[in-house]
């Protein structure tokens, strides 16, 4: 009878450890390793024709996870906040008759108006593309048919720069430019001031982090993100089984947001905009199953 009874409490006592190694194991491993409650700043993107609610530039808050729709309408694309956050540029598609044209404009989030501020551009291949600040400037920049501008919005000038095959990005200070030529998947660093260019290496979009110590790029026919600490050429890589679209560094440059496409089209409405937390390689889904625009900021 007292065998018995050691047995059964040796069967009950291995069944209560097995549980609570169980249950420590899923709470470890199951638990997401990426708050999007701890996510800093706000998130800003537009979402094109097909996404069945909030059309147009959208701003996303990590925080309390609210997503509210600034512009509506379904030709707004690319998107930069500037770094006060007050104000972003954006491009508006308009017709004009039978003809389609590219506008650059200012949104104030003071004013909660939208402004033109520089002449519409036609429709070309590949067209109007990553209009973004140019930092510690009254200038931005843009690609229109693969040449990239700078266009002053206090004398009017628009003055080309370099020719450029897909995203680039700003130091700091606006004084160095960083991109991928076209046709050479190869990263160049372009000197504003001494109008000089340095090679860097292989990759393509390349994106600098708020605090200037790392550099992202893409390696497209890996479909790998890669980030480089700057100071001593460390490296990060985050592997997908698809396109990646577009990424930025979160304000405190701890992790990095990217949009993935589709295994089959990038610009699919499968695309997922996801949180990738560089250092460690963990990610999150942010949002699914929307249609995204070419860019968005985050800061």
């Amino acid at each position: 009878m007292q065998k018995n009874r050691k047995k059964t409490l040796i069967i009950i006592l291995s069944i209560s450890i097995i549980c609570g190694v169980i249950y420590t194991c899923y709470s470890i491993f199951s638990k997401p390793k990426i708050n999007i409650n701890q996510l800093p700043g706000k998130i800003i993107f537009g979402r094109e024709i097909g996404s069945t609610e909030n059309n147009g530039i959208c701003i996303f808050q990590p925080k309390n996870k609210s997503l509210t729709a600034i512009l509506e309408g379904d030709y707004y694309t690319y998107v930069d906040l500037d770094n006060r956050k007050d104000r972003f540029l954006t491009i508006k598609r308009m017709q004009d008759a039978d003809t389609y044209k590219d506008v650059i404009c200012e949104y104030s989030f003071i004013d909660k108006k939208l402004t033109q501020i520089m002449p519409e551009k036609s429709i070309g291949n590949p067209g109007l593309l990553y209009v973004k600040y140019v930092p510690g400037t009254d200038e931005i920049s843009y690609i229109w048919g693969n040449k990239l501008y700078i266009y002053n919005k206090l004398s009017k000038i628009e003055t080309y720069i370099v020719d450029v095959n897909s995203n680039y990005c700003w130091s700091n200070d606006g004084k160095v430019l960083f991109y991928c030529k076209p046709y050479t998947n190869q990263i160049f660093k372009y000197y504003l001031g001494e109008r000089k260019e340095e090679l860097l290496f292989q990759g393509d979009s390349p994106e600098i982090s708020l605090d200037s110590k790392y550099l992202g790029y893409i390696d497209d026919k890996n479909n790998t993100l890669i980030v480089k600490e700057m100071s001593t050429d460390k490296e990060w890589r985050y592997k997908t089984d698809s396109s990646i679209v577009f990424f930025k560094f979160s304000p405190d440059d701890n992790y990095i947001l990217f949009l993935q496409g589709s295994k089959s089209n990038i610009f699919a409405a499968s695309s997922h905009l996801k949180v990738l937390k560089f250092r460690t390689g963990d990610t999150i889904n942010l949002f699914n199953d929307a249609y995204f625009g070419r860019t968005f900021d985050w800061k």
